[in-house]
This record gives structure tokens, sequence and C-alpha cells, in this order.
């Protein structure tokens, strides 16, 4: 039996115990200087493919903005095509057209 899991949601009632991320307030404050450095931009990412790691997060966090193009390089080609399962089935991100084609 399969569990739909609010991630975000179970985060704030079960480890940080709070209703909203400390950054908030932060992000909120700065989104303005925040779109005009990160739209438009190229980014790349060095070992994002791990499922609940800083990298994965960071590129999560980076498809909230309008970036021309993301490349995310890892060594583990399964955490690679499980971020791109993850991220085909999220809504909320600004995903490059051509963040999905693979290259060998």
């Amino acid at each position: 039996m399969q569990t739909n899991l609010n991630l975000d949601r179970f985060i704030s009632r079960y480890v940080t115990k709070r209703p909203k991320s400390l950054l908030t307030d932060d992000f909120l404050k700065y989104n303005t200087e925040l779109n005009k450095r990160i739209n438009g931009k190229k980014v790349l990412v060095i070992g994002g493919a791990g499922a609940g790691t800083i990298g994965s997060s960071y590129i999560k966090a980076m498809l909230k903005f309008k970036i021309a193009k993301l490349v995310v390089v890892d060594i583990n080609e399964n955490g690679l095509t499980e971020l791109v399962r993850d991220l085909r089935s999220s809504e909320g991100y600004n995903i490059p057209n051509d963040f999905f084609e693979l290259g060998t």
C-alpha cells in the first residue's frame, strides 16, 4: 500500500516543529533582488541527484525561478533518473524546456 506523503508538512510537524521556514520572511523581503539575480541564468549542480540531499533541495529551490538552463551532474545514474521522475510529477517548478534531454 502506497501512502502519499507531503514532505513539507511532515518536516514542519515532526522535524522543525515550526509552521514555516525560518527563511520565509527573508525570501519574501528579497524576492525582487533574487529574481533579478537568478532569472535567465544557467545553473550547474554537481552531486544533485541524491533524494533528500542538499543538491536536490537546491535544484528545487532554483526551479522556483525562471532559470535559462539547468545542468545536473552526479555519479548516481539511478539518482538522476529518480530526480527527473520526481520533477516531472511535481507542480510549481519552472523547468527549462531542454532539461529532460539526455546526452551520452
